[in-house]
């Protein structure tokens, strides 16, 4: 019997904590465009892709061998740019061989289920009785029961950490903030951390001309500077970013167009050098639709992900296997936090419609401002306590993050942990709000490596939020101590 299988249609809530801007380092890419004298060639493979228009197309076309390892976005022949396409089916002569899956639908497949010829160590995409790689699998492919998608196995942290990112087998710690010279801030630390987070948004903006060599320099510091480079992705601008917002670009098919275009364009660029990357995709997007109707997608424009629903399920799904196919030396991750609303097992399910277990990690929150700031009225948001006095309190939340963890199969990555320091007088300032997360994380290494953790990326969500310029060198004379006493070896 033909196996049968669908990512589900059911509409993923993930109730965030995040309230605006994150916590990355924002980067502008506005300006004039770059792009049409920007020829690429792939480091290791074929003889490149000259880009020319709006688009982001790599296609696979006659002669040579097609290069997915570190010679970043290769090509089997010349490649065209520009019609918001990428063709990985390889055709012609030269090429690899056409592949075929015996199944009546469109889903993910392991090589050795249901697709002749295939690779049990590589994830297929089939779509009518064709089968194109979605993504080879470090750590093996899993087949999964009828009516779901088959994954890549996960990795643990530690394998993670030395395999896909070159780091060292030890608990990561990364910074991203919002200060308009944060890449200065950083790299003047004084310190080699692990992870470096940038913020690129307005991916739906038509108006929004980009200055690609903004991301591509930030890349190249983060590079010479021997730091991983981590991108977060957002369709909108942070500061009015709203439910109304964002389900108007949702429709509109001019915003979708742009928004897959770019999208494309990011992963592209993140794939040039073949290089270690992180992407945190869309946490916004996801946080805004809490409690909310699930909208219609104007379109998923990409020949990629054509057996796909227009649906935001699939949305993320698109996401997740534009990453697979255009850089695949980048480590993926869906965003959740402690605000998920129901009990951790239920919540892995609606992670797992958007793609969640089909990523390389899970990204999680704990707090996107200082709590000082929610405490002085400064910042606004229902809940509370804030500030977490007991270590009751921060343990019952880092049990649920290991549960989900458990649950989804993925090791979780902390992002945007708010840089405050503690102080007994609630509130704050701006710039000097009290929180004691910093604080807690150093102090208990050992307990969040315990749970499998991969690591930690502080940052100030907002540029009224304490940062490495304004916490008195808590967070430096942190991480330099950890380095001093012996970084926590990971799983």
């Amino acid at each position: 019997m033909r196996r049968l299988r669908s990512v589900g249609s059911g509409w993923l809530v993930v109730p965030l904590l995040l309230c605006g801007p994150a916590g990355a380092a924002c980067i502008s890419l506005r300006g004039l465009k770059d792009r049409e004298s920007d020829a690429v060639a792939g480091d290791g493979g074929g003889s490149g892709a000259a880009e020319s228009g709006s688009g982001g197309v790599v296609e696979r076309g006659g002669g040579g061998t097609g290069d997915t390892g570190a010679g970043g976005v290769g090509t089997t022949g010349a490649g065209t740019v520009g019609t918001g396409t990428i063709d990985t089916g390889a055709t012609g002569g030269g090429g690899a061989p056409v592949l075929r899956c015996d199944v009546p639908t469109g889903g993910l497949y392991c090589g050795n289920n249901d697709v002749e010829g295939g690779d049990a160590h590589t994830l297929y995409q089939c779509y009518q009785g064709t089968a194109t790689i979605d993504k080879e699998c470090p750590f093996g492919c899993e087949r999964r029961p009828d009516g779901t998608n088959d994954r890549c196995k996960g990795g643990t942290a530690g394998e993670i950490a030395t395999q896909l990112l070159g780091r060292s087998r030890s608990f990561l710690i990364g910074l991203g903030h919002a200060q308009a010279d944060e890449q200065v801030a950083h790299h003047e630390l004084g310190i080699t951390l692990d992870l470096h987070d940038h913020l690129v948004d307005r991916l739906a903006d038509p108006t929004n001309d980009r200055r690609w060599s903004t991301l591509d320099q930030a890349l190249a510091a983060d590079d010479r500077n021997g730091v991983v480079p981590m991108v977060t992705l957002s369709l909108g601008t942070l500061h009015t970013l709203s439910w109304p917002s964002i389900r108007a670009i949702l429709a509109d098919q001019t915003a979708m167009r742009v928004y897959w275009d770019n999208v494309t364009e990011v992963f592209r660029r993140l794939a040039r050098t073949g290089a270690p990357r992180v992407v945190n995709l869309e946490p916004y997007l996801f946080a805004h639709a809490q409690d909310q109707a699930a909208p219609a997608v104007a379109t998923l424009h990409l020949q990629e992900c054509k057996w796909m629903t227009a649906d935001l399920n699939h949305f993320g799904r698109c996401l997740m296997h534009l990453a697979h196919v255009i850089a695949p030396n980048v480590v993926v991750g869906f965003h959740a936090t402690s605000g998920l609303a129901g009990p951790p097992a239920s919540d892995a399910l609606t992670l797992d419609r958007i793609g969640a277990s089909d990523a390389d990690i899970l990204i999680v929150s704990v707090l996107d401002r200082d709590a000082g700031c929610y405490e002085s009225g400064d910042c606004s948001s229902d809940g509370g306590p804030w500030y977490w006095e007991t270590e009751d309190r921060f343990t019952e939340y880092i049990h649920f993050v290991q549960k989900l963890s458990e649950d989804v199969g993925r090791p979780v990555l902390w992002w945007q942990v708010p840089l405050g320091q503690p102080s007994d007088t609630p509130g704050g300032t701006p710039k000097r709000y009290r929180d004691n997360r910093v604080r807690y994380f150093f102090d208990h290494l050992s307990e969040l490596v315990s749970i499998g953790a991969l690591g930690a990326v502080f940052g100030s969500g907002d540029v009224t939020q304490t940062d490495i310029d304004s916490d008195d060198g808590q967070f430096r004379d942190a991480v330099r101590e950890y380095l001093l006493g012996g970084a926590h070896p990971l799983p």
